[in-house]
C-alpha cells in the first residue's frame, strides 16, 4: 500500500489515504503453516504514478479471525527495493565479449590498446574450438596469430595478450617482436644475472660488495648525486661552489664530464683549499676531499647498509676518474676505491688502486 498523505504519525494511520497496489505484484500463499524453505520473489512493480513525490509504503495482511480460537500467519518480508528501472535494448544478435580493465584511483577503465583480450571469433581463427588456450598452447598459437593481426609490427613491439584457460579463468602473455627472427616471442621474464661469491668457513657464498663504476654509461648520473647534495647544503652560504647545473667544487664532482676535478681554478672557490700551498699540500687536501665525497655517496646511495651481510663484511669499490693537470701524464687516472661499512651510514677508507697499478692503503690512526 502506499500514501501520499500521511505524516508518519501511527495514530493517523487510519485516517490517511492508501492506495493498494497489491495486484501489481504476486504474493506467495504458501505454506499454509510452517516457514518455507526459501524466500520467494513477489515481482516487480511500477512506481511511476508517484515519480517525484514524498510517500509512505505499507505492508498490511490479515488473519483468520472467525475461527474458535482465532487463527492468524505471519509475513516474512526481505530485499525490498525501490529503484529506477531502466529499459533494456533487445539485441538481435548475442554473443560474448571479453575486456580487460585496470584500477585506476578510485574507477576502473577499459585497458589501452597494448593490451588485447581475445574474443570467441579469435579462438576460432586459431582452430581452437573449445574457445579457450592453455598456457602450454600459447606459445605455439599467440605468435602466428600476432603476426597475422599485425602485419607492420616493428622490432621492440609490446603486445599483452589476455585469453581464457578454462571455462572461467584468464591468463596473459606480454610478447615482444623480434624483427631479427621476424617473429612475436612471449616474455619469460627470466633473467639471466650473474653474482659475485666469496668462499667461506661455510662454504660459497653470496659477496655482498657494492660495485659502483662512475666511469661506465649510468656514471653521469652517479657524479651527480654529490653535485646536487652540493648544491643544497655547502652551495646555501657559498653560491660559488656550484654555479652549474652538473658540477660543483666542493669535492670536486662533476656528473657532465664523469670526474673529479683537482684543477686549482675549480677548487680555489673552496676557503679552505690550500691555494697558496705545495703541490703535496694541495694533492692530500683534495685526496681527503674525494674520500669525504665518496664516503658521502654510500651514506646517500645506501642508507641502509650493514656492516655484516651474512656473516660477510660489507664493503663497497667505487670506480673514479680524477682530473689533475699537476699529477698526471693525460691529466686524467682511474682509481678504484674500496671502503668498509663500520655501522649505520659510516663507511671507512680501506685503499685505492690506480689503473697504472699504484696501490694506496688508508693510514691506521
Amino acid at each position: 500500500m502506499v500514501s501520499e498523505d500521511f505524516d508518519g504519525n501511527e495514530a493517523n494511520i487510519s485516517s490517511a489515504k492508501w492506495d493498494n497496489i497489491t495486484d501489481k505484484f504476486t504474493i506467495p500463499q504458501e505454506p499454509a503453516n510452517g516457514y518455507g524453505a526459501d524466500f520467494v520473489s513477489s515481482g516487480l512493480g511500477s512506481l511511476d504514478k508517484y515519480k517525484g513525490k514524498n510517500i509512505y509504503v505499507a505492508f498490511r495482511y490479515q488473519g483468520d479471525d472467525t475461527t474458535s480460537p482465532k487463527k492468524t500467519t505471519t509475513y516474512q518480508l526481505d530485499d525490498i527495493k525501490i529503484c529506477e528501472a531502466v529499459v533494456g535494448i533487445e539485441v538481435e544478435e548475442k554473443k560474448p565479449f571479453y575486456a580487460s580493465y585496470t584500477y585506476e584511483g578510485e574507477a576502473w577503465k577499459k585497458t589501452g590498446d597494448n593490451i588485447i583480450t581475445l574474443q570467441p571469433a579469435d579462438y576460432a581463427e586459431m582452430g581452437l574450438s573449445s574457445g579457450t588456450m592453455s598456457t602450454t598452447q600459447a606459445p605455439n598459437y599467440l605468435p602466428i596469430w600476432l603476426k597475422s593481426e599485425y602485419p607492420y609490427a616493428q622490432d621492440g613491439d609490446v603486445k599483452t595478450v589476455v585469453y581464457k584457460t578454462n571455462a572461467a579463468d584468464f591468463y596473459a602473455d606480454e610478447c615482444i617482436y623480434n624483427n631479427e627472427k621476424s617473429t612475436w616471442i612471449i616474455n619469460s621474464f627470466i633473467e639471466e644475472k650473474i653474482d659475485q661469491f666469496v668462499y667461506s668457513t661455510t662454504g660459497w657464498v653470496f659477496d655482498p660488495t657494492i660495485i659502483v663504476d662512475m666511469q661506465d654509461a649510468n656514471g653521469k648520473a652517479e657524479y651527480q648525486v654529490i653535485v646536487d647534495y652540493v648544491k643544497t647544503h655547502q652551495a646555501i652560504e657559498n653560491p660559488a661552489l656550484s654555479i652549474y647545473a652538473d658540477s660543483e667544487y666542493y669535492y670536486g664532482f662533476a656528473g657532465r664530464y664523469q670526474n673529479i676535478s683537482y684543477r686549482d681554478k675549480d677548487r680555489s672557490a673552496d676557503p679552505l683549499y690550500p691555494l697558496s700551498g705545495s703541490t703535496e699540500e694541495k694533492e692530500d687536501f683534495l685526496d681527503a676531499r674525494t674520500v669525504e665525497g665518496l664516503q658521502l655517496y654510500l651514506t646517500l646511495r645506501y642508507p641502509d647498509a650493514q656492516p655484516n651481510v651474512s656473516g660477510i663484511t660489507q664493503l663497497a669499490e667505487i670506480r673514479v676518474n680524477i682530473y689533475s693537470s699537476r699529477r698526471y701524464n693525460n691529466d686524467n687516472e682511474i682509481w678504484t676505491y674500496t671502503f668498509e661499512c663500520t655501522g649505520n651510514k659510516e663507511w671507512k677508507f680501506i685503499k685505492r688502486v690506480s689503473q697504472f697499478g699504484t696501490v694506496e692503503e688508508a693510514v691506521a690512526e
